[in-house]
């Protein structure tokens, strides 16, 4: 996938969702009750792991990346990924049920993408 399509795909699962997926006061790829972050949203079943909990996403095994849709042969695409996840996991990102536009805006100017609509 292009970083626009993954970027596209992530703003809309998250608004989608409306909260970020948290147990135990913790961001979590899966969370339970269909709830997943930025990067659980984009991740197969088949390739999701409880073991995968606890990593950051530029920590994730290549294979996991590339099966969510990440070109790891683009430079700093383990970086991006990183930046999709901030912007699900922070809480100052959120406004109600949605993701506030200035923080996508931000990302997507720093990686030169669109704003989704």
């Amino acid at each position: 996938m292009t970083r626009q399509e993954l970027f596209d795909r992530v703003v809309k699962h998250c608004n989608r969702q409306g909260m970020r997926s948290m147990l135990y006061g913790k961001c979590r790829y899966r969370a339970g009750r269909g709830a997943s972050c930025a990067i659980g949203g984009l991740m197969p079943d088949g390739v999701y792991s409880k073991d995968l909990e606890g990593l950051q996403a530029h920590d994730l095994p290549v294979s996991v990346l590339e099966a969510c849709g990440f070109n790891m042969g683009r430079s700093r695409e383990r970086a991006f990924a990183y930046d999709l996840q901030c912007l699900h996991d922070g809480e100052h990102n959120w406004g109600k049920r949605k993701l506030l536009g200035s923080q996508v805006k931000m990302v997507a100017h720093k990686w030169k993408l669109e704003v989704p609509k």
